[in-house]
């Protein structure tokens, strides 16, 4: 009978919400986000490689940590500085036994980052969600290139980049 009502309880889940279900999913199966100091404004490259067994949503956010954050300057304040210009380019490439083959190549400015698409966090420390993008199974290397100009708000931050599994529930 118990058995019975555990898989009532997954099928009217199943069919209540299926992007609910997929969510905690991904959670379930989902490696610790990637993430890596990345300076803007000094031309910074980066790296990763990335190996997955089933196809996966993924998202990238920029990391944003104010050096001298003042708890004393308010939510103005930071709104204000979190408008900052960056320019960050994204190429993924799937690794094939014949080479490596190019799947995205995107460019992230301040101007194509989604309305919504969300900043979190407090205490001087904040993550904009800046792309959506989905992988297939298989290997995969990123290369992350800074394309921005310097100002000197970077010298009042330090920034990182973050890759992970995107299970926001929709």
């Amino acid at each position: 009978m118990t058995n019975r009502k555990i898989l009532l309880i997954i099928s009217c889940l199943l069919i209540a919400s299926c992007s609910f279900v997929e969510t905690i999913f991904y959670m379930a199966i989902s490696p610790e986000p990637v993430v890596l100091d990345f300076p803007l404004g000094k031309k910074t490259k980066r790296s990763i490689e990335l190996k997955q067994k089933i196809g996966k949503p993924y998202a990238i956010s920029l990391g944003t940590n104010f050096i001298h954050y003042d708890p004393k300057q308010g939510e103005r304040w930071i709104d204000d500085k979190l408008n900052y210009p960056y320019n960050i380019s994204v190429k993924i490439f799937k690794v094939e036994e014949d080479g490596k083959k190019l799947i995205i190549d995107k460019l992230l400015t301040e101007r194509s980052r989604k309305l919504g698409g969300g900043v979190f966090g407090a205490g001087g420390k904040y993550s904009m969600h800046i792309y959506d993008f989905y992988l297939p199974e298989g290997e995969y290397l990123f290369e992350i290139s800074d394309n921005s100009e310097y100002i000197p708000l970077y010298d009042e931050i330090n920034n990182s980049i973050r890759i992970v599994v995107n299970a926001r529930i929709q």
